[in-house]
């Protein structure tokens, strides 16, 4: 069942059977509802609905941050709702970001004033990267700082990005796994347990667990046994990965039969083992497929809501139709987005919506803020520097991690 059939079910009952309203509100007499700007019609007819039994309701939002018109948000159900007796407040205090990008954040709005906490550090000054997106990706990892993200706007950019970083060099040893067992599951599972390997090995201790979890099955522990049971694999996986794939696998065969454990790819063998199950587990990391290593920082603006991060990269690109024909040059973007956002961002249309993504974008930074952006005119680095922002020419051209 989707979200939107919650939706509609619950629609059907309260109109069907109203006295279920007063259960609810019964149950909760006080709902408190944070980022209101992103409900849609219906979901604030329920909430007037269950208000109406007597229900408080509070609710928090920011129009210039309504980004979901596609699922059915509308910034008007949050500037428009009312409810009897209803008591409005105005939270000029942004807790975020330094001072220094609160003076930007002004410059694309004027609706509210923005004033910095007290303890508030002034910070640095936003920066406008010119030039490619992978360099200006490099530049920003080589600061130092690990609590950085990539902004884009599309899927499509996201990957593009990560591809770019991207190594494949799993043409051989991993390769012949899958080619020589005829056990279609078991490469699989041998496969996971390399990447889990490397996974612990670079840090990434959440991302090994649940590479191996995916292959539990039928398995009635709780949370906390089934975490243990996979971290001891990984123990073992670590203290003997110069050992033959074949003993790894026997081992874990025995180890997890004594906790009446079942994996997919790991089951009995019938001595079928191949001359690649001889090789040390070891030997074959080299030929894993490595993700990009920014993968969990390059998100989209979408993904990235209600986060917030010292460093935020974000990076603006022209806009292309699947066709890969630009259909919106870097300068349009520049001029509605950001030179004209004071006007544009409360808009309901999309360049309304396109202008409060960016809006978005640039108040997840806490410390640094940073726009990409391929190539700027003259005239248009004039604009940007009357924001405040500092144009670097040089800082996005090549750099090596």
């Amino acid at each position: 069942m989707h979200h939107e059939d919650v939706l509609f079910f619950t629609h059907f009952i309260f109109e069907k059977e109203p006295r279920v309203i007063e259960l609810i509100s019964n149950k909760f007499p006080y709902l408190f509802l944070d980022e209101f700007q992103d409900t849609n019609p219906l979901q604030t007819w329920i909430i007037k609905k269950i208000s109406d039994q007597a229900t408080v309701i509070g609710v928090i939002g920011d129009p210039a941050q309504s980004i979901f018109k596609f699922a059915g948000a509308n910034r008007k159900d949050f500037i428009d709702f009312t409810l009897p007796k209803i008591v409005n407040f105005k939270k000029s205090q942004n807790y975020r970001s330094s001072k220094k990008i609160i003076d930007f954040l002004k410059q694309l709005r004027s609706d509210i004033e923005q004033i910095p906490e007290k303890d508030t550090i002034d910070g640095e000054q936003v920066v406008m990267l010119v030039g490619k997106e992978n360099n200006a990706i490099k530049y920003i990892n080589n600061l130092g700082e690990n609590d950085f993200s990539v902004l884009c706007r599309w899927n499509k950019d996201v990957n593009d990005i990560n591809n770019k970083f991207k190594t494949t060099k799993r043409e051989n040893l991993i390769d012949l796994l899958y080619i020589e067992d005829s056990d279609k599951k078991r490469p699989r599972f041998i496969h996971s347990l390399i990447k889990a390997y490397d996974l612990n090995k670079s840090g990434e201790y959440k991302e090994s667990i649940l590479e191996l979890k995916k292959h539990l099955i039928g398995i009635n522990l709780y949370g906390i046994e089934k975490r243990k049971i996979l971290i001891e694999m990984l123990n073992y996986i670590k203290d003997n990965h110069e050992s033959p794939i074949v003993d790894i696998y026997n081992y874990l065969q025995c180890f997890l039969k004594k906790h009446s454990v079942s994996f997919t790819g790991l089951r009995k063998t019938k001595g079928d083992y191949k001359e690649i199950h001889k090789t040390k587990f070891i030997d074959l990391i080299p030929f894993l497929a490595k993700e990009s290593k920014f993968k969990n920082k390059i998100k989209t603006i979408h993904q990235a809501k209600g986060d917030e991060y010292n460093f935020v990269l974000l990076c603006l690109f022209d806009k292309t139709d699947k066709n890969g024909k630009t259909t919106k040059k870097i300068e349009t973007i520049l001029k509605n987005y950001i030179f004209d956002s004071k006007k544009n961002i409360t808009l309901d249309s999309e360049v309304g919506e396109e202008t409060r993504l960016i809006y978005v974008a640039c108040s997840r930074a806490k410390k640094k803020l940073f726009i990409n952006v391929p190539t700027l005119s003259e005239s248009d680095q004039l604009k940007v520097e009357n924001l405040g922002v500092f144009v670097d020419r040089e800082s996005a051209g090549l750099c090596t991690l």
